[in-house]
């Protein structure tokens, strides 16, 4: 009777390869897609126009609107923290 050397992990070591890398590269995919649809969405949510200051007129209107008190009113502070957080 002859002796067969059989080796049983021929075949399974490359497909485990296969599998890591391709979850590696899943996960990166991911992250850049995550990436890329949260600065689009920081981009396009900056549609305000501006406008040039000419005179000293237009730094007290501008000054006055950024001070009144009605502009905070609507403003939740608790999502703001957890906005902060969230970029941080």
């Amino acid at each position: 009777m002859t002796k067969i050397n059989q080796f049983g992990f021929g075949l399974v070591i490359p497909l485990l390869a296969v599998v890591i890398v391709g979850l590696i590269g899943f996960a990166g995919f991911k992250i850049y897609d995550n990436q890329t649809n949260s600065k689009e969405a920081v981009t396009t949510s900056k549609s305000t126009e501006l406008t040039a200051i000419e005179s000293s007129k237009d730094i007290d209107a501008a000054d006055k609107s950024l001070n009144d008190p009605s502009l905070d009113s609507g403003v939740d502070d608790s999502q703001l923290d957890d906005d902060m957080n969230s970029l941080l």
